[in-house]
């Protein structure tokens, strides 16, 4: 199957596509290679928003500025420098670099929470190179922010940052669901260690 059609099945949340690929370990290199691919767009999608989060309070502020307090004028401007500088750094090699890292080590310490959990809280029998293709192959949503760095709406990228968090943990929690025919609260339980482990983990590196 070519990385097309994978791509298609994962994102219409196929119920036997995980199976597919954990049926072929060396698509572990493929699922590793996609999450890195992801976490690069990611974190350019998130730098072009703070960019059109500048632009759009720099366009409005003249607009509710003969409104405002002093005091929250100033905030806001305040808040602008903030965002200008958060964009240098999300346009910075060195700065993708950290975040290629930090995502690496995020991901191996979830899963290793998750395998914990299957393995001695939900008594499954599951092999970590498995969980690994699952936790990558799920990333594949993420490839949809490549849409956001044509777009110079803010909306449309608020829209796309939200709809495409969701669809990951969507992806996420259906290939948990197939490969170790988890419970509704089970999956819930595994995505809610994701979400907390990941900003976890993340932190530990700010």
């Amino acid at each position: 199957m070519n990385e097309k059609n994978i791509f298609i099945k994962i994102l219409k949340l196929d119920k036997n596509i995980y199976f597919e690929l954990i049926g072929n370990q060396t698509n572990i290199q493929k699922g590793i290679a996609i999450y890195l691919a992801t976490t690069i767009l990611s974190t350019l999608g998130v730098g072009k928003l703070f960019q059109s989060t500048v632009e759009f309070l720099n366009t409005n502020i003249s607009l509710v500025s003969q409104d405002l307090p002093s005091e929250e004028l100033s905030l806001i401007r305040q808040l602008i420098v903030e965002f200008e500088l958060l964009n240098s750094q999300y346009n910075d090699t060195g700065t993708l670099l950290t975040t290629l890292f930090n995502s690496i080590v995020s991901g191996v310490i979830v899963t290793g929470i998750m395998f914990f959990l299957l393995k001695y809280l939900f008594r499954k029998f599951p092999k970590y190179s498995d969980l690994i293709i699952v936790f990558c192959f799920s990333s594949v949503p993420s490839f949809l922010f490549g849409i956001s760095l044509f777009s110079s709406s803010f909306l449309v990228q608020i829209i796309l940052l939200l709809v495409i968090g969701v669809y990951g943990l969507a992806t996420l929690g259906s290939g948990l669901k197939q490969i170790y025919s988890l419970r509704g609260m089970e999956v819930l339980l595994l995505l809610v260690t994701v979400f907390f482990g990941t900003s976890i983990a993340s932190s530990l590196f700010v």
